[in-house]
C-alpha cells in the first residue's frame, strides 16, 4: 500500500510539473510571437516607394513600402525578422532596386 501511494504522489508531481512547464513554454512563446507595433514613418527618399496597407479585417492591417521595379524583372517580397520592422530591409531593398 505504501509503493502504490508513493508511486501515485510521484505520478501527481511528474503530471504537475510538465503542466507548470506547458504553460511557461506557451507564456513564452505568445511574447515572443507578439507583434511589435510602432510607427515606421516614410519610406527613403531615394527608394521611390509607395505606402501601402493590406486590410486583413476590419480591425487588422499590414503595411509596407512598395517599390516599383522592372517590366518583366519579377518581384520580390523582403520580410523582416521578428521584433524587426520594414526599416531592417531598406539596404536589401535598395540593391535589390538598382
Amino acid at each position: 500500500m505504501g509503493s502504490y501511494l508513493t508511486m501515485h504522489r510521484i505520478l501527481l508531481v511528474c503530471g504537475i510539473t510538465a503542466c507548470l512547464f506547458a504553460f511557461v513554454i506557451l507564456g513564452i512563446g505568445a511574447v515572443l510571437i507578439k507583434p511589435a507595433t510602432r510607427a515606421i514613418g516614410a519610406a527613403p527618399t531615394d527608394l521611390d516607394a509607395q505606402i501601402i496597407v493590406l486590410s486583413l479585417s476590419p480591425t487588422d492591417s499590414i503595411s509596407g513600402w512598395f517599390v516599383k521595379g522592372q517590366v518583366g524583372g519579377g518581384a520580390v517580397l523582403l520580410l523582416h525578422g521578428v521584433w524587426g520592422d520594414r526599416r531592417a530591409m531598406v539596404e536589401r531593398a535598395r540593391f535589390l532596386s538598382h
